[in-house]
């Protein structure tokens, strides 16, 4: 009887699990040393190898259990992990600064550093052979030439909406009348100074990477991977698959090909059971609760004294509870007793909880994808990076408001809480949203799988990204259709400007006399 019932069930689980007809081997670089971004591409790993792919994944995650079809190879301590950001570290310079300064250096720095690791040199100079590479698309291109190393389709990951030079990758536009370049938060302002400054920081930033970075991590693979790799803004056209962390509910539509999948909630995980503290902290509370969190990477203990005193105070003022995500030692702050102060908390899971009524965030993206697909209106303190795109976005489609860290007061956020708590629209918009963000023929995960077989299985599937990757920037931007159009306008012109003039000259002459035979 045993025995039947095992066959059973091995029976059923072959039925449900997604199996491929044809295991691939499929290595994830994944290089930049921050778990935020780290999320987005595990799980799908994981995935991949789930359903009987050999996976081999480079980040800098500690070495986990094993895991069968799963091989790690980790990058743990080469460099420091980025996080506790203070506050007025990223308050006090603009977010083209930021980008620039911190993004693209770290960058280059750590592409440097693990490409003259020694458990780097060993991998490249093994015999191991691969028939995709899913690399990270956000600081660097230097490791996208183990794509060419191992002779695979190049599959691009990137854990934020697109920057401005990912464009290179698929053809993908990157108009700036309406697309925003993330260091000018467009939204729907098409005045001509919004659509002049976006257009200035879209060409600084394309000049500076092209310029300054990569040719910065061309001498740094060139020196790893040999003299013979192409140019890395030739490898980057060989991108064959962009799966980006967005979706058109939440981030702004734009104009993608084919090869360009919006797979926003990738890292999405089931619903959890709440440790029994926490449910009773959140169950309790009679008018409900608001979490905060400033997310992973910005330092909660580096808010200057004055603008925590305003949160404290402001909090002790609200009917409802406080979750705070922070890094103080909750005894040594006095806080009111409606407010509860943890280093560690299952966000997902509280923001999904019935009787949470508001996330107050940074404005982080993957923060804002939980927050829609649980539902949750959201008061957004962006500091840093995208994040004030996303809660222009926020605010713009109607699911939350957001300030300025400059103008937090006590008056301001009651001011802001109030109006999201006791104007229902905020909550319906939320829902609705959270209804479209979830309406897809398949999930995120299947999307994402189904993508990145469908590469292998088609040998790169060059086919899926536009004509524009192959146009040089005049050709793309139509600058000779233009220069050929106003010169036959003014040919055009001149010419009738003379005709015009040449028959006003001969109509002003007098008639010629005929002499007399």
């Amino acid at each position: 009887m045993e025995l039947y019932l095992r066959g059973c069930l091995i029976a059923v689980a072959l039925l449900v699990l997604p199996l491929p007809s044809d295991p691939a081997r499929i290595l994830g670089v994944f290089p930049f040393e921050n778990w935020s971004h780290t999320q987005f591409f595990i799980p799908l790993m994981k995935e991949l190898a789930a359903r009987g792919h050999q996976v081999t994944v480079i980040s800098h995650l500690k070495a986990q259990k094993p895991v069968a079809n799963y091989t790690e190879l980790s990058l743990h301590g080469l460099v420091p992990i980025l996080g506790n950001v203070t506050i007025n570290r990223v308050a006090d310079i603009s977010v083209f600064e930021a980008i620039i300064h911190d993004i693209l250096d770290i960058g280059v720095e750590s592409c440097q550093t693990i490409l003259e690791s020694d458990i780097m040199r060993r991998f490249n100079q093994s015999d191991a052979a691969f028939d995709a590479v899913i690399a990270e698309i956000f600081n660097t291109d230097c490791f996208v030439p183990f794509a060419h190393r191992f002779n695979a389709p190049l599959i691009g990951a990137s854990s934020s909406v697109p920057y401005p030079w990912y464009s290179d990758r698929l053809g993908m536009s990157n108009n700036p009348a309406y697309v925003s370049t993330l260091f000018y938060p467009l939204g729907s302002d098409d005045s001509l100074w919004g659509r002049l400054c976006n257009s200035f920081y879209l060409l600084a930033t394309q000049l500076i990477y092209r310029v300054y970075y990569q040719p910065a991590a061309q001498k740094i693979a060139s020196e790893f991977f040999g003299p013979s790799m192409p140019p890395l803004t030739e490898l980057v056209r060989n991108t064959s698959l962009l799966l980006l962390n967005s979706h058109p509910s939440i981030t702004a539509a734009r104009a993608l090909p084919p090869g360009a999948v919006q797979v926003a909630g990738l890292n999405l995980k089931a619903p959890k059971k709440l440790p029994q503290d926490l449910e009773e902290f959140i169950s309790g509370a009679e008018h409900g609760v608001i979490y905060f969190s400033l997310g992973s990477m910005l330092d909660a203990a580096s808010f200057e004294p004055q603008k925590k005193r305003a949160l404290i105070d402001a909090f002790a003022a609200l009917p409802q509870r406080v979750l705070w995500r922070g890094e103080d030692d909750p005894q040594a702050q006095n806080l009111p007793p409606n407010v509860k102060m943890m280093r560690w908390l299952p966000q997902l899971d509280i923001l999904r909880h019935p009787n949470t009524k508001l996330f107050i965030t940074h404005g982080g993206l993957f923060s804002l994808i939980e927050s829609i697909s649980a539902a949750t209106p959201v008061l957004g303190m962006p500091l840093f990076a995208d994040q004030f795109d996303n809660m222009k976005n926020a605010q713009e489609v109607g699911f939350g408001l957001f300030l300025h860290y400059s103008d937090l007061t006590k008056e301001n956020i009651l001011r802001l809480i109030t109006k999201l708590l006791s104007d229902s629209r905020y909550a319906e918009t939320a829902k609705v949203v959270s209804d479209r963000f979830k309406d897809r023929p398949m999930s995120p995960m299947d999307t994402a799988i189904y993508w990145v077989e469908y590469v292998v299985r088609h040998k790169g599937a060059p086919y899926l990204k536009s004509q524009a990757v192959n146009l040089p920037w005049y050709k793309l931007y139509l600058l000779d259709v233009i220069l050929f159009i106003v010169c036959i306008i003014l040919a055009t012109y001149k010419t009738v400007k003379l005709i015009i003039k040449s028959t006003l000259c001969a109509a002003s002459l007098p008639p010629k006399k005929h002499k007399l035979m």
